[in-house]
C-alpha cells in the first residue's frame, strides 16, 4: 500500500469481489491505511473508531454476540459505501466472521421466485438508529432491500433486521414476510459465506452497499477491532483517478 499501485489494487479488488483484505498491515496504522484508501466517512461513530465488548454505543458489535448478515447505516440517506475492519487484539474463542455477496443472492431470488424479488425491490421499509442517548436517525424517505437504478440495473442493498422500525403498513406486511423469509434462507444459511477468522495486521475491506457481513459470537473481552467508513463516491472517484492512470478502461 505504499504505492499508487497498491492502492489500485485493493481499489480493483473491490470493484470486481466487493472485498479486499490488506495483509502486512502494522497494528498502529488502522488511521493512517484508512486515509490512504481515501477520505473516511465521519459518522456517530467518529472518523476512525474502535469497539470492543464494552458497550460503549447501542450496537451489537460492542457486544460478543452474534451478529447476523447485514449491511451498515441503512437508516442513513445514504448509506456508507465502504468498511474497513482491522482486529488489533484478540484473544478468546470464536468470533468468525462472513460475508455474503449481496448481489449474487439477489440473483438467487430473482431465478427461483421473481414475484419476491419485486417484492423486496418495491417494498419501502421504515428504519433508524437511536441506540445512543441524543441519537436518532432516519433518512429522508424509506428505501427497499434491493435498490435499482434508472436502467432497472440492482446497484444497492440495504438490509438490516435490527435497523428496521417497528411501525409498517399492514397492507403490505404479508407480501414483505414472505419474501425476507425467503431472502433470509439464502442469506442466513452459512454454506452461502464466506468465512474467515480477522487476523491483527491484515483488515479487510469490502463494499457495504453489495456485502453483507455477519460475525459469530465469541467468548473473551480482550477483542478490539478498529475501522472506519468511507462514502462510496470518494473511494469510486480514487479508483476512476487511479484507472485512468493505468489506461485501463471502467466497466
Amino acid at each position: 500500500m505504499k504505492s499508487q499501485q497498491g492502492v489500485f489494487q485493493a481499489l480493483e479488488n473491490l470493484h470486481k469481489y466487493g472485498f479486499t483484505f490488506i495483509s502486512n498491515t502494522p497494528l498502529d496504522c488502522t488511521s493512517s491505511l484508512a486515509e490512504r484508501i481515501g477520505r473516511p466517512r465521519e459518522t456517530h461513530y467518529g472518523r476512525v473508531w474502535k469497539f470492543e465488548s464494552d458497550f460503549a454505543h447501542g450496537d451489537l458489535a460492542y457486544t460478543s454476540a452474534e451478529i447476523l448478515p447485514h449491511t451498515d447505516t441503512t437508516y442513513f440517506t445514504d448509506p456508507v459505501g465502504y468498511q474497513m475492519l482491522h482486529v488489533v487484539n484478540a484473544r478468546g474463542e470464536g468470533g468468525e466472521s462472513g460475508l455474503v455477496d449481496g448481489f449474487a443472492a439477489a440473483q438467487k431470488l430473482k431465478a427461483s421466485d421473481p414475484e419476491a424479488y419485486n417484492v423486496l425491490k418495491s417494498t419501502p421499509i421504515p428504519t433508524h438508529c437511536a441506540g445512543d442517548e441524543g441519537e436518532f436517525i432516519v433518512p429522508a424517505r424509506e428505501f427497499p432491500i434491493l435498490n435499482h437504478d434508472h436502467t432497472d440495473k440492482l446497484y444497492q442493498i440495504r438490509f438490516n433486521d435490527n435497523d428496521r422500525s417497528p411501525n409498517w403498513n399492514i397492507s403490505t406486511s404479508a407480501s414483505f414476510y414472505s419474501a425476507l423469509r425467503k431472502w433470509h434462507d439464502f442469506v442466513m444459511n452459512q454454506q452461502h459465506w464466506f468465512s474467515f477468522q480477522l487476523a491483527p495486521s491484515r483488515p479487510v475491506i469490502f463494499d457495504n452497499w453489495r456485502m453483507l457481513h455477519a460475525r459469530t459470537e465469541f467468548k473473551g473481552t480482550e477483542r478490539q477491532v478498529e475501522g472506519c467508513y468511507w462514502g462510496r463516491d470518494d473511494i469510486t472517484s480514487r479508483f476512476h483517478t487511479l484507472l485512468g492512470s493505468t489506461g485501463k478502461q471502467f466497466l
